[in-house]
């Protein structure tokens, strides 16, 4: 069996949502004692200074899954802003200039040395693709780069440089069926080695609703969100769609947010009816989503979200985004609950499930059963020793 590397900005805790995948998915396949390794940087977060060494660099161990830690390059604020938003209206920009917009994301030359010294007989699996760490770990691990690019569709996945990388590499695997769809629309993938993965849940989690009443004090219902308070992840559109919710109609339920981040200014949190936890560990997180009535995840781009399958665990329905054609696709595969496309949708939607318990649960017991049939690691783990052992050797 040939080493296996995933390559992730960032590692721990305070991640986001496709390290704690790349996390998750490592941790499993170095139970079954394959040879697995991470490679990530010495910063803490997204939310913290990208170029920032707040972690020592080194070799670390968790169980039986390697981690080594690399310090970070410099990087120009200036020049990562000014790229930004000339990507983010549309323009196009030459290879040079998205590979300078890479270079100041978050990087580290010292993995890039690395991996092409460990190249040869090894495997690289860089997570998510938008980012230097990725990109240029990609490139040094070519031929034997198998990206998982957790790609939505945004100006950064039609870069010139993305196309090259991806079309070079030795394979590509994807967490959904809507995820490999778009990439065949705008790659040259044809005869490539893919998969979908999936991914998912562990199946001894458990929430308790008591006991996050008991730690938070709250004791109205609630709907929920769980993710970064970030415009990307919905937040902006939920919390403008709940503001103009509880102005005109007189509802009991509360909205609780978890997540890392500032809240968008200019909202009367109490007026409104929004209980801000901020960051949580993952037994306040499983705790949440057995207490809550309905996850609200309203993100327009997602490749995968993990948030849904662990509401379906805990039996509970969603509200997705119409925009994101990865969760409605889970939505109406699973009957696990309502795409929204605008405030009205959103509105009578929630009024429907609120004065509709039987349906509520039936859309969350269908959830369940969805994520039981096809988003289980142990299904995933499976799926990616299938990939890898269909390779050729050479």
């Amino acid at each position: 069996m040939k080493n296996l590397y995933f390559i992730t900005p960032w590692f721990g805790s305070h991640s986001g949502g496709a390290e704690i995948y790349a996390e998750t998915l490592a941790s499993f396949l170095s139970e079954k004692d394959l040879p697995v390794t991470i490679l990530t940087t010495t910063a803490r977060s997204p939310f913290d200074p990208w170029d920032h060494n707040y972690f020592l660099p080194g070799t670390e161990k968790q169980g039986k899954l390697n981690i080594i830690r690399f310090s970070l390059n410099s990087r120009s604020s200036a020049q990562y802003i000014e790229y930004y938003n000339i990507i983010s209206s549309g323009i196009s920009i030459s290879s040079e200039q998205e590979e300078i917009y890479l270079s100041n994301t978050i990087r580290s030359s010292e993995m890039e040395d690395f991996i092409q010294k460990h190249r040869n007989g090894s495997l690289f699996f860089p997570i998510p693709y938008p980012y230097g760490v990725s990109y240029f770990g990609g490139i040094a691990s070519l031929p034997n780069t198998i990206p998982i690019p957790c790609l939505h569709d945004e100006p950064t996945a039609l870069f010139k440089t993305m196309r090259n990388l991806f079309e070079k590499s030795m394979g590509i695997l994807f967490l959904t069926e809507p995820e490999k769809r778009f990439a065949t629309t705008v790659y040259s993938l044809k005869g490539k080695p893919s998969a979908v993965l999936g991914g998912g849940v562990c199946e001894n989690v458990e929430g308790a609703p008591k006991r996050f009443r008991e730690k938070t004090g709250i004791k109205k219902p609630f709907i929920l969100y769980v993710g970064r308070k970030v415009p990307g992840k919905g937040i902006d559109i939920l919390l403008n769609y709940w503001v103009r919710l509880k102005k005109e109609c007189p509802i009991d339920h509360n909205l609780v947010i978890i997540g890392g981040g500032d809240m968008p200014g200019g909202i009367n949190c109490e007026e409104s009816g929004i209980e801000d936890l901020g960051s949580a560990d993952e037994e306040m997180k499983f705790d949440a989503l057995s207490a809550c009535d309905i996850l609200c995840h309203l993100s327009t781009k997602e490749s995968l979200s993990l948030v849904l399958l662990e509401a379906w665990w805990m039996g509970k329905p969603v509200i997705v985004n119409e925009q994101c054609s990865v969760t409605t696709h889970q939505v109406l595969t699973s009957g696990g609950g309502v795409p929204v496309h605008d405030y009205f949708e959103f509105k009578h939607s929630l009024l429907y499930l609120f004065s509709n318990r039987t349906i509520l649960e039936k859309m969350g017991k269908n959830g369940n059963n969805f994520v039981r049939r096809n988003f289980t690691w142990e299904k995933t783990v499976e799926n990616f020793k299938d990939f890898i052992s269909s390779l050729p050797e050479n």
